[in-house]
Protein backbone atom coordinates (compact mmCIF):
# COMPACT_ATOMS: atom_id res chain seq x y z
CA UNK A 1 0.00 0.00 0.00
CA UNK A 2 2.91 2.32 0.98
CA UNK A 3 4.34 1.70 -2.58
CA UNK A 4 0.90 3.11 -4.08
CA UNK A 5 1.24 6.00 -2.25
CA UNK A 6 4.36 7.11 -2.92
CA UNK A 7 3.92 6.25 -7.02
CA UNK A 8 0.74 8.73 -6.48
CA UNK A 9 3.08 11.23 -4.58
CA UNK A 10 5.49 11.19 -7.55
CA UNK A 11 2.84 11.08 -10.63
CA UNK A 12 1.57 14.10 -9.02
CA UNK A 13 4.69 16.18 -9.78
CA UNK A 14 4.34 15.44 -13.17
CA UNK A 15 6.86 12.52 -12.73
CA UNK A 16 6.32 9.03 -15.16
CA UNK A 17 7.83 5.83 -13.76
CA UNK A 18 8.66 2.90 -15.00
CA UNK A 19 8.52 -0.70 -14.68
CA UNK A 20 11.39 -3.15 -15.08
CA UNK A 21 9.36 -5.40 -17.68
CA UNK A 22 8.53 -2.73 -20.18
CA UNK A 23 11.99 -2.57 -20.61
CA UNK A 24 12.41 -6.20 -22.62
CA UNK A 25 8.77 -6.02 -24.05
CA UNK A 26 10.05 -2.37 -25.48
CA UNK A 27 12.99 -4.00 -26.91
CA UNK A 28 10.93 -6.69 -28.85
CA UNK A 29 12.81 -9.36 -26.35
CA UNK A 30 9.27 -9.83 -24.84
CA UNK A 31 6.25 -10.50 -26.63
CA UNK A 32 3.10 -8.73 -25.03
CA UNK A 33 1.81 -12.26 -23.95
CA UNK A 34 4.83 -12.58 -22.39
CA UNK A 35 4.46 -9.61 -20.77
CA UNK A 36 0.93 -9.88 -19.50
CA UNK A 37 1.99 -13.11 -18.01
CA UNK A 38 4.98 -10.92 -15.90
CA UNK A 39 1.60 -8.65 -15.15
CA UNK A 40 -0.52 -10.46 -13.63
CA UNK A 41 0.83 -11.57 -10.17
CA UNK A 42 1.31 -7.87 -9.91
CA UNK A 43 -2.03 -6.53 -10.22
CA UNK A 44 -2.64 -7.17 -6.75
CA UNK A 45 -0.18 -4.00 -5.91
CA UNK A 46 -1.70 -1.90 -8.74
CA UNK A 47 1.61 -1.68 -11.22
CA UNK A 48 0.35 -5.06 -12.83
CA UNK A 49 -2.91 -3.31 -14.22
CA UNK A 50 -0.67 -0.67 -16.15
CA UNK A 51 1.97 -2.94 -17.62
CA UNK A 52 -1.31 -4.86 -18.53
CA UNK A 53 -2.37 -1.63 -20.58
CA UNK A 54 0.63 -1.39 -22.94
Amino acid sequence: MRVILLVRVIQRQGLKIGWIEETPYGGGFITKKELQKLAKPLIKIGSGKNLMEI
